[in-house]
């Protein structure tokens, strides 16, 4: 099972992603999440992708594409895997087909309204080590501020602001135009299945569409 799942910040992708991996037991892939914790790991060394991520803008493709790619050759993808935030521009799709070939045939993307964006990414906390997602509104923490499997207390990222969000989300608008356009040529060629899906309810009854979708291909 191969799975991409698209959708803008603060869209739930992320949530998605950790449940449908653990559903289908394949690994959830961020290339948020790889770059947050090499920076998280050595703030020194990375001080410059910091900047970068603070401003909401995006690294550079060269990097992103090596360090995904080198996620997705472990041994523990060969059966599949979820992709999450990967790719965010029309040159890593493509590449990223080429790369991968008819491997990649389930892209998913999440539409959501940007009101409940902002409401979800003002009450998001991160579990820096294992990239664990909660929300003190809509998927709180069994303890206030705390990891539930690990104890370890929770942070908040340091994008998850309104002006880097906003600059997050008009980068993510005007690369998706393409993005969405490629996909959508390659549904209708039948060399991908390409499904978009509102975004706007509960974490449960997105992942039950989500999770029917799935199971359709299976």
């Amino acid at each position: 099972m191969y799975i991409v799942l698209l959708g803008s910040p603060g869209s739930g992708k992320g949530t998605q992603a950790k449940i449908i991996s653990n559903q289908y037991n394949i690994p959830h892939i961020s290339a948020g999440d790889l770059l947050r914790f090499i920076v998280y790991k050595n703030k020194e060394k990375y001080k410059d992708i910091n900047n970068i991520m603070k401003k909401g803008q995006l690294v550079n493709n060269s990097l992103i594409i090596s360090m995904v790619v080198r996620r997705l050759l472990k041994s523990d993808c060969c059966n599949g895997f979820i992709l999450d935030g990967f790719p965010r521009s029309i040159n890593q799709a493509i590449f990223f087909k080429k790369y991968f070939g008819s491997s990649i045939y389930l892209v998913l993307e999440l539409l959501t309204l940007n009101e409940i964006i902002f409401d979800r990414v003002k009450g998001r906390l991160i579990h820096p080590i294992s990239g664990r997602i909660y929300n003190t509104k809509f998927f709180p923490p069994i303890n206030k501020g705390i990891d539930d499997f690990t104890g370890e207390k929770l942070i908040r990222r340091n994008d998850d602001n309104e002006e880097t969000l906003l600059k997050r989300l008009m980068l993510y608008y005007k690369n998706n135009i393409l993005l969405s356009s490629f996909y959508n040529r390659q549904n209708l060629s039948g060399r991908i299945i390409y499904y978009r899906i509102y975004g706007n309810g509960n974490v449960y009854d997105i992942n039950k569409i989500l999770k029917s979708i799935i199971n359709s291909y299976l």
